[in-house]
């Protein structure tokens, strides 16, 4: 069974696909993907503007919490902190 979709709900799904490429990019793990999730189930997903806060409050304390505190995994931190791109 083939799923349909619409031409313009496949480009939305790219464009923002390319925005969380770019945002991590420049701002890094840490902001970047609470700053996509929030603006993902704002904007694409219709949630409230609380909901959408919790949510991206939730990915952050995640993000935080279990890869830079209890992993010990440095995150990339952006571009516009001072981090590279590993481009190799």
């Amino acid at each position: 069974r083939e799923a349909k979709h619409a031409p313009s709900h496949v480009a939305a799904m790219i464009g923002w696909l390319i925005l969380a490429a770019v945002a991590i990019g420049l701002i890094g793990f840490r902001f970047a993907v609470p700053l996509f999730v929030f603006l993902f189930a704002r904007f694409e997903g219709r949630a409230n503007w609380l909901a959408a806060m919790l949510v991206a409050l939730f990915t952050w304390a995640f993000v935080v919490g279990y890869f830079e505190f209890f992993m010990k995994f440095g995150m990339f931190r952006g571009v516009l902190f001072g981090d590279m791109l590993p481009l190799y």
